[in-house]
């Protein structure tokens, strides 16, 4: 299963991720912004602190991540 190396947060709930493959691209996260869990990016800020997590998802603190 591919697993993402790297991740940074661009404007408008957009991620850019490259896989473990060499594959780069972005999503649009828009959707998810201030639901259930992710009512957390409702501070912008705290949507900017995604990181790849040890289990090489894509996370933003110990209770929000996502399996890519």
């Amino acid at each position: 299963m591919l697993k993402p190396t790297k991740v940074k947060a661009l404007e408008n709930y957009q991620l850019w991720i490259k896989y473990s493959d060499g594959v780069e691209g972005t999503v649009d996260l828009s959707d998810f912004a201030g639901n259930g869990v992710f009512a957390l990016w409702n501070d912008y800020h705290e949507f900017q602190k995604a990181h790849i997590g040890s289990s090489r998802e894509i996370a933003w603190n110990e209770d929000v991540d996502m399996d890519s």
